[in-house]
């Protein structure tokens, strides 16, 4: 089979990697710190879930994925660094929306991670997210919907975008969950309004120190104070949203940090 690429005329067999060419797959992606994995139970137990809901087969090395991350690390000389590690399951198959008897690949990436304690700046955007569609609650290798709200809330003059659901709730953040404080009480979407049920979010939820709800933009006008949250930074204060200023140093804010950050 001859095909084409950047300009030159390879002789080859077309990649078969449905991850790469339909986004049929999904991915993790893990804090390294203080020479382990962080939370990684929780992101293989999610890996695990969302390859089943999706009809795929679990990659028999994740049994024993802890032991390659740490020998990842070792290798790109990242084992006393912070840093985040991209677990990748993607699907291997012919081109075509049907799955034929589906075989899967799993990699491993990693990448310094330095933390940050800065606060961030929060816009709404227009991009909805369809809290009925499978990439809602599953981490798919299809991101391009994150990737243009984040866009667009740049060019809002914000560091991260908040999407509402198709009912006009609140859904979550491109890159993580949103926790708003709305009279001393921290509140974070549902997963059936379009939450991806993220591990730092499900960790918070164990521990009883937020709560699971519906989030009008009643709410969203109500709050005293947010927070983004994703495996790598952890929980990020929010300083403004949609110009309107928030409490970066709220102290409902604290014991979530202290938590994920021990």
């Amino acid at each position: 089979m001859t095909i084409w690429r950047d300009g030159a005329w390879l002789d080859g067999c077309a990649a078969n990697d449905r991850g790469a060419t339909l986004g049929d797959g999904l991915f993790e992606t893990i804090l390294w710190r203080n020479g382990r994995a962080v939370r990684l139970d929780r992101h293989i137990a999610r890996m695990r879930a969302s390859a089943e809901a999706l009809g795929l087969p679990a990659a028999e090395a994740l049994n024993h994925v802890d032991a390659i991350i740490a020998d990842l690390a070792a290798r790109n000389a990242l084992s006393d660094q912070r840093a985040a590690v991209n677990l990748r399951l993607a699907v291997l198959g012919p081109r075509g929306l049907d799955r034929h008897t589906p075989h899967v690949t799993l990699s491993a990436r990693i990448a310094p991670a330095p933390a940050s304690d800065t606060s961030i700046a929060l816009a709404t955007v227009s991009i909805r997210r369809n809290e009925t569609a499978p990439s809602a609650r599953h981490k798919t290798l299809s991101y391009l919907d994150q990737i243009e709200a984040r866009r667009q809330a740049r060019t809002l003059g914000a560091d991260e975008a908040a999407q509402l659901n198709t009912h006009g709730n609140l859904a979550g953040a491109a890159a993580g969950n949103v926790i708003l404080i709305v009279k001393d009480r921290a509140l974070t979407p549902r997963v059936r309004d379009g939450a991806l049920p993220g591990t730092v979010r499900a960790e918070l939820l164990v521990r009883g120190l937020i709560e699971e709800v519906v989030l009008e933009a009643a709410d969203i006008a109500a709050a005293d104070a947010a927070t983004v949250t994703n495996a790598i930074f952890g929980v990020r204060p929010v300083h403004s949203w949609d110009g309107r200023a928030l409490a970066a140093d709220h102290p409902r804010l604290a014991p979530l940090r202290t938590v994920i950050e021990s």
